[in-house]
């Protein structure tokens, strides 16, 4: 597993990781606990179309799953020893983009 390479192998690293918290509501979403949403991109940004299963042809969309940020950091905790923290895009923006160098 990545993290327990992670912690064994670097232990004094600094670790982030981004990824979808809560993915839309889509019409035709999987349901179930952090279920996918399988969907494909129109011509137009805002549009798209929702699948109601994974199994579409390779490459005719993009399948989103929400990471569980709060299980994450226990497995985290339970491997490194190490407290962590769990913030928006916007937070850790407003907190580290002023230690940017542009």
């Amino acid at each position: 597993m990545m993290l327990e390479r992670l912690t064994k192998q670097i232990p004094n690293h600094q670790f982030i990781m981004a990824d979808f918290d809560m993915l839309r509501e889509a019409e035709s979403a999987l349901t179930g606990i952090l279920a996918p949403v399988v969907s494909h991109k129109l011509d137009k940004s805002h549009e798209k179309r929702d699948y109601p299963t994974y199994l579409v042809p390779r490459g005719d969309a993009d399948i989103f799953f929400p990471t569980d940020f709060q299980l994450l950091k226990s497995m985290y905790k339970s491997m490194s020893k190490q407290n962590s923290r769990i913030m928006k895009t916007y937070e850790f923006m407003d907190i580290y983009l002023s230690l940017i160098h542009i």
